[in-house]
């Protein structure tokens, strides 16, 4: 669309509709169906893809009310945003700003872009990027795979069996509930720490450029509830684990 009030009506297939300024009523119809603020936008947007009434943002500088209807893929601005998804399955993306993202129901792939963010995947099994910046992840319910990015991050895996991926910088991970996995693939996984080991429920997975044995770790123990384990100039603290306990059953290489 351009300058103005527009209706996008994408119909059957997969479409990518941009209304633009003005109040624009963008119908995805059948198939996965997108929409971006990205371009136009000269502040965040507030968007909720649950909402088929008029939603009111900042796109070119012209206060908007667009209508969003079957719309599978959102994504924000350069600025700080608020997006919410649906109960379906979702494409969720920050993009540049500290944005506000939550997944809801559905499988839903949610990137937060550069940026501090806050995610929130929400039920289902999601996949939950971080990308840039320290950001705090949630992932809900269900089996997710959340992985912090670039700096340091918070991660909770919530509910499920989840797969999280510490990247780089000085993480916080929370598995809670479930047999969690955690993802050290990075050579420079600095200074993390997991907050609740279970011994013989969670597991650590190292990639070969970070450790590709049990042996390539000075491992030592504080009392009966918490393991440290060093490699080089990384170390990993696990909060809750016994030292007696850690068997080479905890350890995945690949």
């Amino acid at each position: 669309g351009r300058l103005g009030d527009d209706t996008l009506d994408g119909g059957a297939g997969d479409d990518y509709l941009i209304g633009g300024p003005g109040a624009d009523r963008i119908l995805g119809g059948a198939g996965m169906d997108k929409t971006s603020y990205y371009d136009e936008a000269t502040q965040g947007v507030s968007v909720d893809l649950r909402v088929t009434t008029a939603q009111v943002g900042i796109v070119g500088g012209i206060e908007v009310g667009d209508v969003l209807q079957s719309i599978e893929w959102l994504e924000g601005t350069a600025f700080n945003d608020t997006l919410h998804g649906d109960d379906l399955s979702n494409w969720l993306i920050g993009r540049e700003g500290a944005d506000l993202i939550y997944g809801y129901d559905g499988y839903d792939q949610i990137r937060g872009g550069s940026g501090w963010d806050t995610i929130y995947g929400g039920d289902g099994a999601d996949d939950i990027r971080g990308d840039h910046n320290s950001d705090s992840l949630f992932g809900g319910a269900g089996g997710d795979t959340i992985e912090g990015g670039s700096f340091n991050d918070t991660i909770f895996g919530g509910t499920g069996d989840d797969f999280i991926i510490s990247g780089t910088g000085n993480d916080l991970l929370w598995g809670e509930q479930g047999a969690d996995t955690f993802n050290f693939a990075d050579l420079l996984f600095e200074n993390d720490v997991i907050m609740d080991y279970e011994d013989g429920i969670d597991r650590l997975w190292f990639a070969p450029l970070a450790a590709d044995d049990i042996g390539d770790f000075a491992i030592t123990g504080n009392g009966t509830n918490s393991v440290t384990l060093v490699i080089g100039a990384n170390t990993l603290v696990l909060n809750g684990a016994a030292p007696i306990n850690l068997t080479a059953d905890d350890f995945l290489f690949a």
